[in-house]
């Protein structure tokens, strides 16, 4: 019997009864009908039947005991062994001639179908409610056979309900996990097509023939461009050939594998050149190279194969050596020489004009280099040249200038494109002896020429920038400027002399090929200027409450007085300028160039240094950078001074270590608020230094009182955000934050907070921590010392 559940057979119940019992039940209705019974299997094989003999035979096999017409048997046979049930009578026994009553009737005990059949003799006057009582035995007969395979069907299945639940739960994992395996299995193998796809692709887009090859020679690959090329179809036909079976097809005939053998053997690829002929019998070049395949071991297992057609490129080849060669017989008539190179630089043809320029004939100069062609001491600027115009294509032509004892050769290297590649390069070679004499006369003059106007220039912007400077000193000293027109006349004047000065500088330096102005100002003869009468020092009452406002507390407030170097070459200028800075309460000193500006710094400390960037003997760039390399004042403060009208002379100065810069003509009120500027920041950054109280030297000033007062307020806070921000690790926020504050604090007059915050920057970038945690430290400590007002108020 099956067991199954929804529809799907879990297992299998065997019900074993004893024919015994069987028969036992059987007996009764036998007894009780006077008659026989017996029990036929789907099969017609007799299972229960009153003579044992009978057991498990056939029911044909009661034709033995004459129950009658054959005819009328069978089909009652037939009908008890398809299950239809019936009654029939008949006369059985040949002999006896009795009569015979049959029942029969199809019994299924779960999927097993039975019939019970049973005999009755009429002639012993059975009844019919006998025989109604009979087949009521066989239907309860029936009934109870039932009940028992039922009963015992539904206790395997109460039993077996769990194990069988639990199977089909665990053979449903199984099969779940069975198909993601077979998904899986089928996915990689998906991924695996494609990427074969793939690169049989993209080896069927390589335009020339790619095969590769095991050690024995056979093929066991290639791309669609070999197969055809050797007279195939596919590349699958080529798998598993070698060349002798190739060359036996007619496909394909060459020289044998020896280059094969020696790229194995070796394990050096090689390039060769190779003749074979087509399966249409055309001869075809190709060229060839090979290279061994190696596995993870490094053992080599095969080689690896590319075959191009050159057969076209060989015969283009020809024709064009044919057509260089008719090209270079007429640049032979040209006075201009020519020399071709190849793509490695070798000079292939070399024209009649330039080895007659050079004094040598063309057999020397075939087959050599072409940076040859020049002097060894321009050779490496030839090669770097070639060097240039190979990586790109686009690269600027190089020309080069060289003498041979007798005659000035221009020589112009460039190179030759084909198909956006380099294919070789040509140098071009002319006499310029008589071009270079007749451009050499030209230069000179107008070298002269703009010499002249330099010196003019600097002659005139000298002498105005003393008109200028003395005629502001007497403005000043004038208590009613209105009243003076000529004094006003006079700067007018001069400072539109001074625009033409600087035109004319800009005409030298755009028209001629002058000197440097260092070198052109060191050959300007020094005319004996009238030097201005000496100014008797003006009292601290010629100093009007308007001019000592804007110049800012003034430095005659402090007990010692603040030396200062002024480095010029100019007498005028440096008169003007101590006139200026001793009025002002400063200590000064004079150098007349470079050099002395050198060697009085080496004798002792200035607090300030005004350099003149364009003097003799020595100019303020080379001195500046000597100064900050040695001696006393590698930190002094270095303000620049130059007259200079050119675009990045500013960024120029500050790269040779100035701090600061200001042209001339110098103004009076500038200069002074520069200079003390620098040296407020100067005293506050040494006060910081002796652990001293922190004020900003902006705090006399009342414009500045709220942003003083803003600054400090906010300091604390701001420290504490550098302090988290270095904490979280995050230094890229903590690099913004210092970089503000070093805006800030030079803006609110702190400049020791704008230096250290210049110095945090400097360690971020180095990343370096313990510098970075020991600077914050430092700024903390100076923020509790930083007051808003000399009074000592802190927020």
């Amino acid at each position: 019997v099956p067991v199954k559940d929804s529809g799907q057979v879990l297992g299998w119940i065997r019900a074993m009864i004893p024919l015994d019992s069987i028969n036992a039940l059987i007996e009764p209705i036998r007894m009780g009908i006077g008659g026989y019974a017996w029990i036929l299997d789907r099969r017609g094989d007799l299972i229960s039947y009153p003579d044992e003999l009978l057991w498990g035979r056939s029911v044909f096999a009661l034709r033995l005991r004459e129950l009658g017409d054959l005819r009328e048997e069978d089909r009652i046979i037939d009908r008890m062994i398809k299950g239809i049930a019936g009654v029939d009578r008949f006369v059985s026994g040949t002999e006896s001639q009795r009569k015979t009553t049959m029942a029969w009737s199809p019994m299924r005990i779960a999927d097993t179908h039975w019939t019970v059949g049973v005999c009755m003799d009429e002639t012993e006057q059975i009844s019919a409610p006998l025989q109604e009582q009979a087949r009521d035995m066989i239907l309860m007969t029936v009934c109870i056979l039932a009940a028992m395979t039922l009963a015992t069907v539904m206790y395997f299945r109460y039993e077996r309900k769990k194990a069988h639940l639990a199977a089909h739960l665990a053979i449903g994992r199984v099969n779940d996990e069975l198909q993601m395996l077979s998904f899986e299995h089928t996915q990689t193998e998906e991924d695996l097509q494609s990427k074969l796809n793939a690169l049989r692709e993209i080896l069927d887009a390589i335009p020339y023939g790619l095969y590769w090859k095991d050690r024995a020679g056979v093929f066991r690959g290639s791309n669609t461009a070999f197969a055809r090329m050797v007279g195939l179809d596919s590349p699958d036909e080529i798998r598993g050939k070698t060349e002798t079976d190739l060359s036996r097809r007619g496909t394909w005939s060459g020289p044998p594998m020896q280059y094969d053998r020696e790229v194995i053997r070796t394990g050096i690829g090689l390039v060769n050149v190779e003749r074979r002929q087509t399966i249409q019998g055309k001869m075809v070049t190709l060229l060839s190279s090979k290279v061994p395949l190696r596995d993870g071991r490094g053992t080599i297992w095969g080689i690896l194969g590319i075959a191009a057609d050159i057969t076209d490129a060989q015969q283009k080849r020809d024709q064009q050596e044919e057509i260089h060669e008719l090209i270079f017989r007429i640049l032979d008539r040209i006075p201009t020489g020519i020399a071709a190179a190849d793509a490695s630089g070798t000079i292939r043809e070399i024209s009649g004009s330039a080895t007659n320029l050079l004094g040598r004939p063309r057999s020397d100069w075939i087959g050599r280099n072409l940076t040859e062609l020049v002097p060894p001491a321009h050779r490496d600027e030839v090669q770097a040249g070639i060097d240039d115009l190979r990586r790109s294509v686009r690269s600027t032509p190089v020309s080069i200038r060289f003498s041979t004892g007798q005659q000035d050769i221009h020589a112009h290297l460039s190179s030759l494109i084909r198909q956006g590649r380099i294919d070789g390069f040509w140098i071009s070679l002319t006499d310029i002896t008589e071009y270079i004499d007749n451009r050499d006369r030209a230069e000179y003059a107008k070298y002269r020429t703009g010499q002249f106007l330099e010196r003019l220039s600097h002659q005139i912007r000298t002498a105005m920038q003393n008109i200028l400077g003395f005629s502001e000193i007497l403005r000043q000293e004038q208590t009613d400027t209105a009243g003076n027109p000529h004094l006003r006349q006079i700067t007018e004047n001069a400072t539109q002399l001074l625009q033409v000065a600087d035109e004319l500088v800009h005409m030298c330096r755009n028209e001629t090929a002058s000197e440097s102005p260092e070198s052109a100002k060191a050959e300007i003869p020094q005319t004996d200027a009238p030097q201005p009468p000496p100014s008797p020092a003006p009292s601290q009452s010629s100093v009007s409450p308007e001019t000592a406002a804007n110049e800012g507390p003034s430095p005659q407030e402090d007990r010692s007085e603040p030396t200062i170097l002024v480095v010029d070459d100019v007498p005028e200028n440096r008169s003007l300028l101590d006139i200026i800075l001793n009025r002002a309460g400063y200590r000064v000193e004079m150098a007349n160039h470079g050099q002395d500006a050198i060697e009085k710094s080496r004798q002792r400390r200035y607090d300030l240094i005004l350099m003149d960037m364009q003097m003799p003997v020595m100019n303020g760039f080379d001195a500046t950078r000597i100064i900050r390399a040695e001696g006393l004042n590698r930190t002094t403060i270095i303000v620049a001074m130059t007259a200079s009208v050119e675009k990045g002379d500013e960024l120029k100065c500050l790269e040779a270590g100035c701090d600061d810069f200001i042209g001339k003509p110098v103004k009076k009120d500038l200069l002074l608020r520069k200079i003390w500027r620098f040296l407020q920041q100067v005293k506050q950054l040494e006060t910081a230094e002796k652990g001293g109280l922190i004020v900003s030297f902006l705090a006399g000033d009342p414009d500045y009182q709220k942003t003083i007062e803003t600054f400090v307020n906010n300091l604390p806070g701001r420290l504490e955000e550098m302090r988290k921000s270095f904490e979280e690790g995050n230094l890229a926020d903590l690099a913004l934050k210092a970089h503000a504050l070093k805006g800030l604090g030079g803006f609110a007059g702190f400049a020791v907070f704008t230096e250290k915050a210049r110095i945090l920057e400097g360690t971020i970038q180095e990343r370096d921590l313990t510098r970075i945690r020991f600077e914050l430290d430092e700024m903390s400590d100076l923020c509790r010392r930083t007051r808003i007002g000399a009074d000592g108020m802190t927020a």
